[in-house]
């Protein structure tokens, strides 16, 4: 079959996620054309080399620049978000006239899909988290996802349907019909090795514009007070600092596999609670300690939800204290004992092909 995967550029969470369902797709031997932008697209294009064809096409403006966006950024961008689904596609359909379509996957995207040909739509949000008085219990962006996933074959949802991860943003739906909901488990890029546990910890550091600065800034003054081996990751390929001071190495951006490599040697990892790394983390069975992004709501939604499971322990950034909430951190249990990314691909495999 040809099977076009579409990809959103709205954090790499997306990319990484799709990558072990392509490459699933690819090794049952089906032709693979890739729709994406930006850095999502880049890392796809690394990863897969001559296993897909590729095409660019924009992404939408979410207003993701300083923060984390705000209720105030998706309403004023809205109308150019509808303007860009439509455009997509408008796209995808005259894609499709020139070569034949057997199914296509959107992470994100929301225009790709096709009248008469199974579309899936992949994603961990039913409904998106704001603060408050905005859309308090998720209704409002509930509906929304609601009515422009209507014309999808099924949603695809990165996530346990017991035990869930994602608590309220992906369960419990007010609109969605049921029977079009797939609970597929935790999709991973990163794998459990065995190797030996000789980095005390690491800490892994994103985000966008200022909120990255500060983070970085508190992050690196606060490194030298913690106990044993401590590596530091920038998260930037700009940034030319490569440093190993006594216990604490600092590197500059890591390749996927040395951050994976990385990322299964640590005792414990500090970094942002996004979606992906809590399934990259249960995916591996490790400990960490999260600083959610000032004012991304899923985030610092996650965070807490975790806490309160008692799986990870997080703080805010304008008040973490490294060394004690690193301490308090390794008395959490983490995620274990759960289905593996490898059960989630058999599911797709049989919902998709």
């Amino acid at each position: 079959m040809h099977i076009v995967f579409a990809v959103s550029n709205v954090g790499l969470g997306h990319a990484t996620r799709s990558l072990p369902l392509i490459n699933a797709v690819v090794k049952e031997g089906n032709e693979v054309s890739i729709f994406g932008f930006g850095n999502a697209l880049a890392l796809l294009k690394k990863e897969l080399g001559d296993k897909a064809k590729f095409q660019e096409i924009q992404d939408y403006d979410i207003g993701y620049k300083k923060l984390g966006p705000s209720a105030f950024d998706i309403a004023i961008r809205f109308p150019g978000i509808l303007r860009a689904i439509s455009a997509e596609n408008a796209h995808l359909q005259k894609f499709s006239k020139k070569k034949k379509v057997d199914r296509v996957v959107a992470d994100g995207r929301y225009g790709f899909f096709l009248e008469g040909v199974p579309s899936y739509f992949i994603s961990n949000q039913l409904r998106f988290k704001y603060s408050r008085p905005f859309d308090i219990d998720g209704r409002i962006t509930e509906f929304f996802n609601n009515i422009q996933t209507k014309k999808y074959t099924g949603i695809l949802i990165p996530d346990y349907e017991k035990n869930s991860l994602g608590g309220i943003l992906d369960h419990e739906p007010n609109f969605f019909d049921k029977k079009k909901l797939h609970y597929l488990g935790i999709i991973s890029g990163v794998k459990k090795e065995k190797v030996a546990k000789d980095i005390d910890v690491f800490i892994s550091i994103s985000g966008p514009g200022e909120s990255r600065v500060d983070f970085e800034k508190k992050i690196l003054e606060c490194a030298p007070m913690l106990n044993g081996k401590v590596v530091i990751t920038l998260g930037d390929p700009s940034d030319t600092r490569k440093e190993k001071k006594g216990r604490i190495s600092i590197f500059p951006y890591l390749s996927r596999k040395d951050q994976d490599l990385m990322l299964n040697r640590a005792k414990l990892i500090v970094s942002r609670s996004g979606y992906t790394t809590l399934m990259e983390l249960a995916e591996i069975e490790q400990k960490a300690f999260f600083v959610p992004i000032p004012r991304h709501f899923e985030q610092e939604y996650l965070a807490a939800y975790h806490e309160k499971l008692g799986h990870f322990h997080s703080n805010r950034q304008d008040k973490f204290d490294l060394v004690n909430d690193v301490k308090i951190a390794k008395e959490f249990k983490g995620i274990s004992g759960m289905p593996k990314t490898k059960e989630s691909i058999e599911k797709f495999k049989q919902i998709v092909l």
